[in-house]
């Protein structure tokens, strides 16, 4: 498993790592975000999400990328629409390619917050719950600062929350 060879990095190269569950969804059930969930995630310089097959993504890819840490993800076939690897999330094709591209981005650290902004920007330009809903009615995500840009519309992105952290 994935968070046991992150455990073992961590011991082994004095990574500060995080596994498991945090607040209240733990016993519960997850019925909305906890303060100790966000609190972790908004500290993390790096998050790693697997998939539970490679040709799927899901909300836990799209909810560690907006929180502007460096996601990495385990291979998938085709990433969704905006991300690039290498530029807005880190792929890694095994666990010795995962150990080294952690090394690697913790001691680059200009790299690494470049490819978590891009991600986020990515994440919240293209990946919100109406884009969702947009795909299902119309058949395509038409919310998009990119769709302005084409349209000849000149303003900042309106779909993205506190642009000014980006």
């Amino acid at each position: 498993l994935v968070s046991q060879l992150l455990y073992q990095y961590g011991e082994e190269l004095g990574w500060k790592t995080s596994i498991g569950l945090k607040g209240d969804g733990i016993s519960a059930g997850r019925h909305q975000v906890s303060h100790e969930y966000l609190e972790a995630l908004l500290d993390t310089k790096i998050i790693v999400v697997t998939q539970r097959d490679p040709w799927e993504d899901h909300y836990r890819l799209m909810e560690a990328l907006v929180t502007g840490a460096c996601v990495f993800s385990d291979f998938m076939y085709g990433l969704p629409a905006g991300l690039e690897n290498g530029r807005s999330i880190v792929l890694f094709t095994s666990p010795e390619d995962l150990k080294s591209k952690i090394s690697y981005y913790l001691a680059h650290e200009e790299e690494r917050l470049a490819i978590a902004s891009a991600g986020r920007q990515v994440a919240m330009a293209r990946h919100r719950s109406w884009h969702r809903m947009e795909e299902i009615i119309f058949g395509e995500v038409r919310s998009t600062c990119s769709n302005l840009q084409q349209n000849n519309i000149h303003s900042d992105c309106p779909f993205i929350a506190h642009a000014n952290e980006i």
